[in-house]
Order: structure tokens, then C-alpha cells, then sequence
């Protein structure tokens, strides 16, 4: 099975969604998600889930490295799985922190929003690319 498939975006959302191995609730919480999705006019709403993990998926990572008294955020290239895994991080983080009445609402409506390049997981990515082109001068610290 491919570690990237639909399938496996959608376990490690579950997975991601769950408080004290409550499965069956963060699956009724995902399931839940996706009927909304699909009453919103999507006709596939897994598709608009993983498109939504693809455009918030960042690309580098920053460490910190103390280098003569200084220390700098430096910028490295992270794998596919550890963008994905952020990506569902701050897709579920900022969902909780929504303003609306239940979590599926807000969990569908991040996924909506981050599959058109908006919502603020997707300000969240951008900031961390930002940080990471300012600093980039300072990657040959990296080793």
C-alpha cells in the first residue's frame, strides 16, 4: 500500500483527531466532516481532503543552530511523510481554534478552505516559507 494514498491521508487524520484512543469518535468526527463536505456541492470530498493536505504541505522545516553566540533558524529540506504529517497537524489545530459550533463543521470547512488556498493553515505555511526564504542566507550553517 502506498504511504500517500487517500487511504492513508485519511487514517493519519483519524489518528490526528483522536483524545485518549477514543477511535470510533474521531472516525464519526471525520465521517461527519466528509457528509458535509459532500453537502456543500463537492462531489468528491475525499479528493477535497487530500488536495487540501497537498497546499498546506510545506516544503522546508526550521531548525535552530547556535553558531558564535547566535542563534539561527535554518531552513532544511523536510521528506514527503513529515510534510504531510504537519500539514494534518495544523489543518486539525487550526480547525479546533475555529469560531464554529461543532468540530466536523469546523474540521470541513478548514478542509474547504485550504483546498482553494485559503484559511489560515495556509497562512500558517506561508509564514514558515517566508521565515525560511528571510533566513536562508545562513544554510551553509546546516551540516
Amino acid at each position: 500500500m502506498n504511504n500517500y494514498s487517500e487511504k492513508s491521508i485519511l487514517r493519519r487524520i483519524t489518528n490526528r483527531l483522536m483524545f485518549s484512543g477514543k477511535r470510533s469518535k474521531a472516525v464519526k468526527i471525520l465521517n461527519e466532516s466528509i457528509s458535509y463536505i459532500e453537502n456543500q456541492g463537492y462531489a468528491n470530498p475525499v479528493e477535497v481532503i487530500t488536495s487540501a493536505v497537498k497546499n498546506v504541505r510545506p516544503l522546508v522545516d526550521l531548525r535552530s543552530v547556535r553558531k558564535s553566540g547566535g542563534t539561527y533558524q535554518i531552513p532544511i529540506p523536510i521528506s514527503q511523510i513529515r510534510q504531510e504529517s504537519l500539514a494534518i497537524s495544523w489543518i486539525v489545530s487550526v480547525a479546533r481554534s475555529r469560531p464554529e459550533k461543532s468540530i466536523e463543521i469546523k474540521l470541513a470547512k478548514e478542509f474547504i478552505e485550504a483546498n482553494s488556498n485559503r484559511g489560515n493553515s495556509i497562512k500558517k505555511r506561508d509564514a514558515l516559507h517566508k521565515i525560511g526564504q528571510s533566513n536562508k542566507a545562513f544554510a551553509h550553517f546546516h551540516w
